[in-house]
């Protein structure tokens, strides 16, 4: 198992020491090296421990359109009354919003970072709950530990280097410092088996499979 741990500052300090170069220009960066880095970590490992529960989002009259919460990584369910949406496509949810009426939303697809389509189009507001996988405060000179800098600080380093390396333009560096950030993320899944996430959403790509599902009297 790793013990590497890291705060803020001593990350900072360490892709300084490893990358040589204390200029302004580099140093200016490390914020948003450290930053892609989080991200890159959290979307690869995708643990449960980083999902919550949303209620403060709901859907507009006659639009298919939702705006996800802030810092949402990605959706797990999507909920509407006690009716899960079940995920479809986006091509399939808009080829079968074409000629349906407005009524309660019973599919959804993600569409963006930051939104996501529901059909049929709402023809009211409805309060909706999702499961998301959210961005945890990051790294920062007011906040100089976290959940990933101290349980997977090796990961969060070899993520760094290889975001200051394709910043560097070393993309000889780079390799190194992704193949490495590999080996790292498969072990850290292993010790943090627990914690990964063990479902996964079936995802329909053929819009002829709405046949399936197609409410009575509907006709193409």
């Amino acid at each position: 198992m790793s013990y590497a741990t890291f705060t803020y500052d001593s990350l900072s300090n360490a892709l300084q020491r490893h990358m040589e170069d204390d200029f302004t220009d580099f140093t200016i960066e490390i914020p948003t090296l450290i930053g892609l880095a989080e991200t890159r970590l959290l979307r690869d490992l995708d643990l449960t421990i980083f999902d919550v529960t949303d209620s403060s989002v709901t859907t507009q009259v006659s639009v298919d359109q939702v705006t996800k919460p802030a810092n949402t990584i990605a959706l797990q369910w999507v909920r509407i009354f006690t009716n899960n949406l079940e995920p479809r496509s986006l091509d399939w949810l808009l080829d079968y919003g074409i000629d349906t009426d407005h009524a309660t939303p019973r599919f959804y697809a993600e569409e963006s970072e930051t939104t996501f389509r529901v059909a049929p189009v709402p023809d009211q507001v409805y309060p909706v709950q999702m499961r998301i996988n959210k961005r945890p405060l990051g790294l920062s000179a007011s906040n100089q530990t976290t959940w990933l800098s101290t349980k997977t600080g090796d990961v969060l380093f070899a993520a760094c280097m290889a975001e200051a390396e394709m910043f560097a333009r070393a993309l000889d560096e780079y390799g190194v410092w992704t193949q490495r950030y590999a080996e790292l993320l498969g072990q850290a899944k292993i010790e943090h088996r627990d914690l990964t996430r063990r479902s996964y959403r079936v995802e329909f790509s053929q819009p002829a499979l709405m046949t399936l599902t197609q409410p009575q009297g509907r006709t193409r």
